[in-house]
């Protein structure tokens, strides 16, 4: 049971680590919203998420983490539930307040290991990539032809860790793509794409 417990925390903050990076993401709460609802007995119940997001344009989206047994038995029907109720927003039980817009489920196969490692690189170039490096690596970019190998974006910079958080951060803006985005490690064999 302590397992099944550590390896479902890890998924949560595998899967919120992934979701921080989606274009268009605000911010990430994570055990929010607690919401309320009648099951299909009439029993009121209530239900923490283990995270939410929250979109620039104020969207949010309500996460559950689940194994595949899990999310089949116990939080697909649930969240069919509320999800209905999300068309008039998701509330706590009676009241109207709008804790999100839509109720999803993650499980093992939603988080790749590749997309960790997108995710990881993304986040830590958010905090070491300068924007005048971003630009010199823009402009290098554009007169490559794409695709292109990430060795090849990285072969002759004077300082490669630099030019490496900056490509992460052209990944970021939507410039550029990581190709395919779902098997084998991040190498210098990646592929970039625009």
């Amino acid at each position: 049971m302590k397992y099944e417990a550590a390896a479902t925390a890890n998924l949560i903050e595998q899967a919120s680590l992934v979701v921080k990076t989606f274009p268009g993401v605000r911010e990430v709460l994570l055990g929010y919203p607690t919401v309320s609802y009648y099951d299909s007995e009439g029993i009121l119940r209530h239900h923490t998420f283990d995270f939410s997001s929250v979109s620039q344009y104020g969207h949010r989206v309500a996460v559950s983490v689940a194994s595949d047994e899990e999310a089949e038995k116990r939080l697909k029907p649930l969240m069919d539930i509320l999800n209905r109720r999300g068309l008039r927003g998701i509330g706590g039980g009676r009241s109207s307040e709008r804790l999100a817009d839509f109720a999803r489920i993650w499980t093992e196969k939603d988080v790749s290991h590749k997309q960790l490692q997108v995710a990881d690189e993304i986040l830590l170039s958010r905090t070491e990539a300068e924007p005048a490096d971003v630009e010199k690596t823009r402009s290098y970019i554009n007169i490559m032809r794409l695709p292109v190998r990430l060795s090849q974006v990285l072969r002759y910079a004077d300082r490669p860790q630099v030019r490496r958080h900056s490509v992460w951060r052209l990944v970021d803006e939507g410039y550029l793509k990581v190709f395919p985005v779902d098997i084998g490690d991040i190498d210098h064999i990646t592929i970039l794409r625009a």
